[in-house]
């Protein structure tokens, strides 16, 4: 059906103090005939459930490809992350950017 995996930020050569309560969702995939079921909601619940029983998980980034994101707040990527809890915190500068993030996304565990 599809992926979805979880990194927490330690022993990662970042300042410990500022990341030890930190990790990314990673590599959110969902095959051709299984999108549009709620199948990326349902991994990214069901990855972000199991990041906050990590003791000290707190928060939870994702960046949303530009592919993905079309640079929008309202791509459906980023409403299904939305639906997951998540909140747009930033995004890329325009087209001429090279980088292919198009939106970073942040969940807090305590609001």
């Amino acid at each position: 059906m599809g992926i979805c995996g979880f990194i927490p930020y330690d022993g990662m050569g970042i300042e410990e103090s500022k990341t030890n309560s930190t990790g990314t969702i990673v590599q959110v995939y969902v095959r051709p005939a299984f999108r549009s079921r709620k199948t990326g909601l349902g991994l990214v619940r069901a990855v972000v459930w199991e990041a906050l029983r990590i003791e000290r998980i707190r928060r939870i980034i994702l960046g949303v490809r530009r592919a993905n994101s079309h640079a929008s707040a309202n791509s459906h990527a980023t409403q299904v992350n939305r639906e997951a809890g998540f909140r747009v915190i930033s995004s890329a500068p325009g087209d001429d950017d090279t980088s292919q993030q198009g939106l970073w996304m942040i969940l807090d565990s305590d609001g």
